[in-house]
C-alpha cells in the first residue's frame, strides 16, 4: 500500500520533516528506523547533512545524552550515514534546565578532546564545510588533521562565539593557529578567520604565501587586530580569484595603503564589505586607488551604531563619491544596531546610539553620484537621512531597483504620496523605511517574538530558554484603522491608503515600515492569474517583529550564558590534546624558528648598516639661516608590523625595521616619538633637540656647563664645535 508521503517531491518531503523534528526532536531516532525507507533517507538527510556537536565532553561519556544526539547514530554506524555529513559544527555547550540537574556532572564537564574531534573527522569522509564556532581554542594540530581526513573540504570557519556578556579577559582569549598553513593542501574556497592572536596572524599570512598564484580562494572573511600591510600584501598574493571579500577589524593598523593595494590586485572581486571597520582609514581614501575591480558589483560598509567607535571610523565616507558607483548593482551603507534584549516577553531596543554615527542627512556629493547609477537594483542606506525631495531624485535615476531600503527624513504618509514617483519603478518589490522620532509621535505596537521552533537546527540539542516566546495570535493582528482607533497613534497609515499605494506599483509585495519605533509591515498579494485591473490587490498588516537572524542571536545568547552560569570554570579548562605534537609540528616549529633567527639577524645586520651611515652628518653652515638641520629618518621599531619578522613573505633582503609608511598612517597605539614628530612641555628633551636649540648662527655650537662635582664635564669648562661643510669635527 503506497503511503502518503511517498508521493511527495524530495525537496518538500525534507522541508516537512525538518519542520517536524525542529519541533519534536524526540523523534529522530523514531524517524530513523520506524516510518520506511523514505522517511528514513529524508531524515537521515535533514539530520546529518549539517551536524552540530557541543564542545562538552558529556556527549561521548554520558550515555543518556549520547543516545539521544546525532553522533551515537553516526558513530554506531558510520557506514551507514558517515557518507551523508557535509558540515560540521562545533558549538558551545547548553545548558538544558530538566536534564542537567546534576550539578556535580555539569562541574565536572570538560571540552572535547582532541581524539573526540578526530574520531568526528575520521567519520566525516565527505566533509566540505567545517565550522568552529566554541568560545574555547580547538585543538592546535586541527588542521594537520583536516588536512589528513577530510580531503575535500572546501570551507573553514574559525569563528569563536563571543557574548556581550563576557568579561574583557574572556573575549581576548585567541588562537595561535600554529597548524593553520597546512590548510593550503587543501583546495579551500572559503575562508572565515577571527579571534586570532599575533602568532595567530602570522600564520593565516604564512598560508596564503603557500599557496599564492595556485590559490582555489573565492570568498575571504576576516576579522583581524593585527591587519596590517604585510597582511593586506599577503592577501593581494593569493586573492587572484577572489570574489567576496568581507574585512572587520578593531585595531588600527589597517590603513589606506593596504586597502589600495586590495582594491588593484584583486581583479575578479564582485562584493567588498567593510563591517566595523576601524583602522585608520584616511578621509580621502577613495579618491587614491589608481584602478578599481572591473569586476566589482556590491559594496557594504556597515557600522555598529551602538559603538564604541574611532572618531575617524567613519571618515572614508567623505571621500566615497570618488568610487566608480555607475558600476554597481548593489549599494549598502547601513547603520547595525544593538542587539535587544527580552524581559517578560517584552522586546526592549538599545537606545544608545554613538557620536561618531549620528544621524545626519544625505551629502549632496552622493546624491548626485546616484544620479549615474542606472545598474542599481539594490539600495540600502540607512546610515544618513534621506528628504523627499532626494527620494524623489533616486527614484527618477535608478530605473532598474528592485530592492529599497532608506532611513526616511519625513512621515510615513508622506512616503505613500510618491506613488505616481514611485509607479515608474517597475521592477520595484520590496520597500523598507525607518522614520525618525520627530516624524512619527505615537506609541508603537509592541514587537513581536518569533516561533523558537522554527529557529532551531533539527541536528542539534532540544533549546529551552527560561523565557517562553509565542507567537502574536490572530485577534492580535488587527487592521489599522482598529489600532489606530485603539492607540491614537496618528503616525499609523491607514488600510485604504496604503492599498492605494499598492495599485500604482505593479511588482511590490512589501512595504516595511522598520526600527525602534517601526509599526510593521504589510504584505500585498495580487491575483496568481495575469490580470489587467491593478485594483484587485489584497493588503495582509504584520504587527513589528525581530528578524530571525537577531532571534537566532538572542537565543544562543541566552542559552550559553545559561551554561555558564552554572559552569563557570569551563571558559578556564584545559583541553585535553590541545598541544600540537607529532613530526609535522616538529618541522613547523623549526621552520619558525629559522625564520624568527633570519630576521633578528637581518634586524642586527640592518641597524649597524644604519648606525655607520648615520655617524657622517651633512650639514651646511654656509648660511646664517635657523631651519632645523636634515637629519636622517630613525626607522621606530614599535611602529614595524607584528608579522614582518616573521612572516615568508618578508624578503630576508629587507629590513623588517624599516617602515614603509609614515608617522601619519600608523595606528593610534604607535608611539609618539617618530620622525618629525614635535614634542610636548611634559616631553624630556632629547640630546639631538638640545643640539638644535644651542646651535648659533656662526654654525658654533656652545654646549652648556657642567654643574661642579656632576658628571665627566667637570672642570673642562666650554667646548667649541666646529662644523664643515663635509663633516664635522669636535675641537677640544
Amino acid at each position: 500500500m503506497e503511503r502518503p508521503w511517498d508521493l511527495l517531491p524530495e525537496l518538500l518531503l525534507d522541508k516537512l520533516v525538518r519542520t517536524i523534528l525542529s519541533t519534536c526532536p524526540s523523534l529522530r531516532l523514531d524517524f530513523l528506523s520506524s516510518f520506511g525507507s523514505r522517511i528514513h533517507s529524508s531524515a537521515a538527510r535533514v539530520l546529518f547533512t549539517c551536524l552540530e556537536v557541543e564542545d562538552d565532553c558529556r556527549m561521548f561519556n554520558c550515555s543518556a545524552r549520547f543516545q539521544r544526539s546525532c553522533v551515537y547514530p553516526l558513530l554506531s554506524n558510520p557506514s551507514r550515514y558517515s557518507h551523508i555529513v557535509r558540515s560540521l559544527i562545533i558549538t558551545n555547550p547548553i545548558h538544558i534546565a530538566n536534564q542537567d540537574q546534576n550539578s556535580l556532572d555539569i562541574q565536572a564537564s570538560v571540552p572535547l578532546s582532541a581524539d573526540e574531534i578526530s574520531c568526528l573527522l575520521r567519520c566525516c569522509c565527505n566533509l566540505e564545510d567545517f565550522r568552529w564556532e566554541s568560545s574555547l581554542r580547538p585543538p592546535d594540530g586541527i588542521c594537520e588533521l583536516l588536512s589528513t581526513l577530510n580531503l575535500r573540504l572546501r570551507r573553514f570557519h574559525f569563528n569563536p562565539c563571543q557574548l556581550k556578556s563576557f568579561s574583557r579577559r574572556t573575549v581576548l582569549v585567541k588562537w595561535d593557529a600554529p597548524s593553520l598553513a597546512l590548510l593550503s593542501t587543501l583546495p579551500i574556497t572559503t575562508l572565515s578567520l577571527s579571534g586570532l592572536s599575533q602568532a595567530g596572524t602570522r600564520a593565516f599570512a604564512r598560508m596564503l604565501s603557500d599557496i599564492r598564484e595556485d590559490s582555489f580562494l573565492e570568498n575571504l572573511d576576516i576579522d583581524l587586530i593585527w591587519l596590517d600591510e604585510t597582511i593586506c600584501e599577503a592577501i593581494t598574493e593569493a586573492g587572484k580569484k577572489i570574489r567576496r571579500l568581507r574585512i572587520s577589524t578593531n585595531g588600527t593598523k589597517f590603513n589606506d595603503k593596504g586597502l589600495i593595494s586590495i582594491m588593484e590586485a584583486c581583479e575578479s572581486m564582485e562584493e567588498l564589505t567593510l563591517a566595523d571597520v576601524q583602522g585608520r582609514i584616511s578621509r580621502f581614501m577613495w579618491t587614491k586607488p589608481a584602478t578599481f575591480p572591473l569586476a566589482l558589483r556590491c559594496l557594504r560598509i556597515h557600522i555598529c551604531e551602538t559603538g564604541p567607535n574611532h572618531s575617524w571610523a567613519v571618515d572614508h565616507l567623505d571621500s566615497l563619491h570618488a568610487f566608480p558607483l555607475e558600476q554597481l548593482s548593489e549599494i549598502c551603507i547601513s547603520r547595525r544596531p544593538g542587539l535587544p534584549t527580552i524581559h517578560n516577553r517584552t522586546v526592549i531596543h538599545e537606545d544608545r546610539v554613538d557620536s561618531v554615527v549620528t544621524l545626519k542627512p544625505l551629502p549632496a556629493t552622493i546624491l548626485e553620484r546616484l544620479r549615474g547609477c542606472k545598474r542599481l537594483t539594490k539600495l540600502d542606506c540607512d546610515f544618513w537621512s534621506i528628504s523627499i525631495s532626494d527620494l524623489k531624485v533616486l527614484l527618477e535615476s535608478c530605473p532598474k531597483l528592485e530592492n529599497l531600503k532608506i532611513c526616511l527624513d519625513a512621515p510615513f504618509a508622506k512616503l505613500l504620496g510618491l506613488a505616481s514617483t514611485f509607479a515608474t519603478l517597475s521592477r520595484l518589490h520590496t520597500i523598507s523605511v525607518s522614520i525618525n522620532y520627530e516624524h512619527a509621535p505615537g506609541t508603537p505596537p509592541p514587537t513581536a517574538l518569533p516561533d523558537i521552533a522554527m529557529s532551531l537546527s533539527p541536528g542539534s540539542e532540544a533549546l529551552i530558554l527560561n523565557r517562553k516566546s509565542t507567537l502574536p495570535q490572530m485577534d492580535q493582528m488587527q487592521t489599522q484603522t482598529c489600532l489606530e482607533k485603539d492607540t491614537g497613534d496618528t503616525s499609523f497609515p491607514l488600510l485604504r491608503e496604503v492599498k492605494r499605494f499598492a495599485r500604482k506599483l505593479p511588482k511590490l509585495e512589501l512595504l516595511e515600515w522598520y526600527g525602534k519605533i517601526g509599526r510593521g509591515s504589510w504584505i500585498v498579494k495580487r491575483p496568481i492569474h495575469n490580470s489587467k485591473n491593478s485594483f484587485n490587490v489584497s493588503v495582509n498588516y504584520i504587527p513589528p517583529s525581530i528578524s530571525v537572524e537577531t532571534w537566532e542571536a538572542i537565543v544562543r545568547e541566552d542559552q550559553i550564558q545559561s551554561f555558564f552560569s552554572h559552569n563557570s570554570s569551563w571558559i578556564d579548562k584545559v583541553r585535553p590534546g590541545q598541544d600540537w605534537t607529532g613530526e609535522q609540528a616538529k618541522l613547523m616549529a623549526a621552520s619558525l624558528a629559522e625564520e624568527k633567527d633570519e630576521g633578528v639577524e637581518t634586524t642586527r645586520r640592518t641597524d649597524r648598516t644604519e648606525t655607520r651611515t648615520r655617524r657622517v652628518l651633512s650639514i651646511s653652515t654656509s648660511s646664517s639661516s635657523t631651519s632645523d638641520i636634515n637629519m636622517p629618518s630613525t626607522p621606530n621599531r614599535n611602529s614595524v608590523s607584528p608579522v614582518d619578522v616573521y612572516s615568508p613573505s618578508t624578503s630576508p633582503l629587507e629590513s623588517p625595521t624599516s617602515s614603509r609608511y609614515g608617522y601619519r598612517d600608523l595606528g593610534a597605539d604607535s608611539p609618539s616619538r617618530a620622525p618629525d614628530h614635535k614634542r610636548s612641555p611634559s616631553e624630556p628633551i632629547t640630546t639631538l633637540q638640545r643640539f638644535e636649540q644651542t646651535r648659533n648662527d656662526s654654525g658654533t655650537t656652545v654646549t652648556r656647563r657642567a654643574k661642579p662635582g656632576r658628571g665627566r664635564g667637570r672642570g673642562r669648562g666650554l667646548r667649541k664645535v666646529s662644523l664643515d661643510e663635509g663633516q664635522k669635527r669636535i675641537v677640544k
